[in-house]
């Protein structure tokens, strides 16, 4: 087994203390819940999330948009 010094151990360590987690990045960059740009990005990731699984869904269908449109008539 391969020994690390300390010093590796000591950078390891200090660019894990500065590591963020997803929210807080988000908080930093859109601001946080409930503000209105914020409240945008969460709008338009959510639509693309759906739009991403509508589509999967539809692959796996075999199916356009159009039919999908025509069956939901």
């Amino acid at each position: 087994m391969k020994k690390v010094n300390i010093e590796t151990k000591k950078k390891v360590k200090a660019s894990v203390s500065r590591l963020t987690t997803f929210d807080e990045h988000l908080d930093k960059r859109y601001g946080r819940m409930g503000s209105a740009k914020r409240n945008e990005f969460e709008i338009k990731a959510k639509a693309f999330a759906i739009g991403e699984i509508k589509g999967e869904e539809l692959r796996l269908a075999s199916m356009t948009q159009e039919q999908l449109a025509e069956k939901a008539k």
